[in-house]
């Protein structure tokens, strides 16, 4: 998982809907957050799984 423009659409957004379940489980949240960074730089739309991140509550800009 390297070349994240290599993926397809559908594939790049399935992984990253995998990501974001394990983002919260503390065994696998690092590799999560890894994961989810490979694609920072991706060419491919992925508002959509990006955004469930703060939909679901799972990161917190209000926090301190």
């Amino acid at each position: 998982m390297n070349n994240m423009d290599a993926m397809g659409k559908a594939q790049a957004e399935a992984v990253l809907y995998m990501a974001i379940i394990y983002f919260n489980k503390d065994e696998f949240n690092s590799l999560a957050k890894n994961m989810i960074r490979k694609f920072k730089t991706s060419t491919i739309d992925l508002e959509m799984p990006i955004s469930r991140l703060f939909y679901d509550n799972l990161i917190d800009l209000g926090s301190n």
